[in-house]
């Protein structure tokens, strides 16, 4: 190992306790050759330099580290560019895609009603699910939806389904008085369910149908049902569980609409576009 040994000498001070006599400076003299002599016998290396001579060697590592700075940005300005250029390139690539796609546009997340349950969520269901609704497409959407609840093929493609929306605060119900069954549906979307009200549908439900058709409770992910839902003095909570159907926006009503899109079974391209928008928000919840 090297040692660096640099002696600075002070300059004199006219302070006379500063000053070196002749016999000072024979003295150290002596003893700095003495050290030298005794370092080299010992096998350590040491070596004299000058203030001037490190003055260099510092000014030449300030030097090398600014050459180092400097290359390194010259590098990383290269590499920006680089990626600016892969950017730009890209952009405008999706910008030309985008002109033809405008997959982002989503009329219900523009109008940022899609956690609405009574003013979005119920309407909507309820005009597709509706025979005569505005979307043209007859029985399509209310066959296929009774028949994901657990109806037969025969049941759900009769024509005397009548739809039944906010009414006895029950936000829909799917009615056939022919075959005496009812769909009930309570919808959850920015709540949960509360005072009983599961438990009066169900009593509701049971005095007029004889619970034949299906009792569904409707969620964002099918969660279960809060316990303020039930109220046993009304209806047992057991009871309702027993018969209780839960379905997801996200697994079930995506899926159902999906694959009636996939069947190409949805004619009208407005009514078309508008089923795949919503679709697309559902998928858009976290």
């Amino acid at each position: 190992m090297h040692l660096l040994w640099c002696t600075i000498f002070q300059p004199h001070q006219s302070n006379s306790k500063f000053l070196l006599t002749e016999s000072d400076k024979t003295s150290s003299s002596s003893k700095m050759r003495a050290d030298s002599e005794s370092a080299a016998q010992s096998g350590s290396h040491y070596k004299m330099i000058t203030i001037e001579s490190f003055r260099r060697f510092k000014e030449g590592c300030q030097c090398l580290n600014e050459e180092i700075r400097a290359s390194s940005f010259r590098g990383f300005t290269t590499k920006f560019r680089d990626l600016e250029s892969g950017y730009r390139i890209a952009r405008k690539r999706y910008d030309e895609w985008n002109r033809q796609a405008a997959e982002s546009f989503n009329i219900f997340s523009i109008l940022n009603v899609g956690s609405y349950e009574v003013r979005m969520h119920t309407p909507f269901l309820s005009e597709l699910l509706d025979i005569s609704g505005t979307h043209g497409q007859g029985n399509l959407f209310l066959s296929s939806f009774l028949r994901l609840v657990g109806l037969s093929k025969d049941e759900s493609e009769r024509e005397d389904w009548r739809v039944i929306k906010e009414r006895e605060h029950i936000d829909l119900r799917l009615v056939n008085c022919s075959l005496g069954k009812a769909v009930f549906i309570e919808n959850k979307v920015d709540t949960g369910a509360h005072d009983g009200q599961l438990s009066r549908y169900y009593k509701k439900w049971e005095r007029d149908f004889n619970c034949n058709g299906a009792f569904i409770y409707l969620s964002p992910s099918g969660a279960e049902p809060e316990a303020s839902g039930y109220d046993d003095g009304i209806y047992p909570r057991v009871e309702i569980e027993a018969k209780l159907k839960r379905l997801s926006y996200k697994v079930h009503i995506a899926n159902w609409l999906m694959g009636l899109i996939e069947q190409k079974q949805i004619y009208a391209p407005r009514a078309l576009e508008t089923v795949r928008q919503y679709i697309d928000l559902i998928n858009s919840w976290s």
